[in-house]
């Protein structure tokens, strides 16, 4: 038996969480000593946890001076607060869709939030570091004030934050959070006497993209221990691109030159066909054609991932027929070519095929509905340009009818190893 990997880690938390089945759940553990502090847990926080996105309660570094600047003025960073912080502020609206599956009514749906963004040009001041590094960087400040509403009255909260700015990261995503006990909004689910709960709250201000996600965090506490849960509930966006991400064209040329995104996917798996054995040593080939049915990704806005994020319609199958030739949904994440490297298209199939009943039949035939359950087929390849390819294995994680396997992992792995 072997757990099925997937590309997000998750790591369980308490139930009450755990029952969302959100993807991206994350959780920490820590223990409480007798002064209250927390060590290495999620504290149940107020108004605001700063403009980060990585979530920091407190700056990690030392300002050896901090010295007004004008909104409009350059400063030693070779901008001026304006320049980086006026796209930020004003007033956007965007859908937003929520997920509280398991966490009581509503439990899902869609509505509209209200964002609005004021930032106090007055405040802006330009910190020094005492030892300027990578991690700890001369700083833009300004402060800003956040309201948030959707029209259901679902969410309804506001915050005061420090935005910063530093010449490796720029301008660091919103962020602010309340208990829930004193959100505005009606959102609520049932907790225990030993735990409480927060909203953690993202955003990438109030400009064109207006994009962002809500977090529940669920922290529980017995005796001197303590652990939390934390996982994404809502997310919106304008552009229809996630928070950290912006629209890209894909019939444009890449960053790497000549040559477009829809072009290099067209050349690397329009028709593609990679021959492999099977574990049990049987031969075959995998047939895989690939197409894009949009001419608009996601692109990642971070200076240091700038991956592009395709989703792309797939057609795949095996000569022998174990496969058979069907279609579905797969992704792909394109990175344009660095200077010490190449350009990758990284190609992920994950596909979860189900029995409805012993009748059914699946496209595949190494087992059928009277004794599987579901099949999970995963493939990886990544494709360097132009030519050589890596990760080249096919997996199918069978789960039985009747199932002797521990949970989260498979009863049998089929491996058809692929070479190019």
């Amino acid at each position: 038996m072997r757990n099925k990997p997937n590309k997000l880690t998750l790591l369980a938390g308490v139930a009450l969480l755990a029952a969302c089945s959100h993807r991206t759940a994350s959780a920490v553990q820590g223990t409480v000593d007798g002064g209250g502090a927390h060590h290495g847990a999620l504290v149940e926080g107020g108004a605001s946890l700063g403009g980060a996105s990585r979530g920091e309660a407190t700056d990690p570094c030392e300002a050896v001076s901090t010295d007004a600047v004008g909104w409009d003025v350059d400063t030693s960073l070779g901008v001026s607060p304006s320049q980086e912080f006026s796209a930020l502020a004003g007033e956007c609206h965007a859908p937003l869709h929520w997920d509280g599956s398991g966490l009581g009514d509503p439990s899902a749906g869609d509505t509209q939030i209200s964002v609005r963004v004021e930032i106090d040009h007055s405040s802006a001041r330009l910190e020094r570091a005492a030892n300027p590094n990578d991690a700890c960087a001369d700083a833009l400040l300004v402060d800003a004030h956040v309201d948030l509403s959707t029209d259901n009255g679902l969410f309804a909260d506001s915050g005061d934050m420090t935005l910063r700015y530093t010449r490796s990261q720029g301008v660091l995503s919103l962020s602010f959070s309340r208990k829930l006990s004193e959100t505005a909004g009606s959102f609520s689910i049932p907790l225990q006497p030993n735990q409480s709960a927060q909203l953690s709250y993202q955003l990438d201000g109030a400009g064109s993209s207006c994009s962002g996600k809500i977090m529940l965090m669920v922290q529980s506490a017995s005796g001197n221990t303590g652990s939390g849960v934390a996982g994404p509930i809502a997310s919106w966006s304008a552009s229809g691109c996630p928070l950290g991400q912006t629209p890209v064209r894909l019939d444009e040329t890449a960053a790497d030159g000549g040559t477009s995104w829809l072009a290099m996917v067209a050349s690397a798996w329009s028709d593609a066909s990679y021959p492999g054995v099977w574990d049990d040593g049987q031969s075959t080939t995998l047939h895989l054609a690939v197409s894009v049915p949009v001419t608009t990704a996601c692109k990642s806005t971070s200076s240091s991932d700038e991956a592009v994020t395709i989703p792309v319609q797939v057609t795949y199958g095996t000569a022998d027929g174990r496969l058979v030739e069907h279609s579905t949904t797969a992704e792909i994440r394109a990175t344009p070519a660095q200077p010490t490297g190449a350009s990758t298209l990284a190609f992920w199939l994950s596909e979860t095929l189900t029995c409805k009943d012993v009748q059914d039949t699946l496209p595949y035939t190494r087992g059928d509905c009277k004794g599987l359950a579901s099949v999970e087929v995963q493939l990886g390849v990544t494709r360097y340009q132009p030519e050589s390819s890596t990760d080249l294995n096919l997996d199918v994680y069978e789960s039985d009818r009747v199932s002797t396997a521990s949970p989260g992992a498979a009863d049998r792995v089929r491996t058809l190893r692929l070479s190019h």
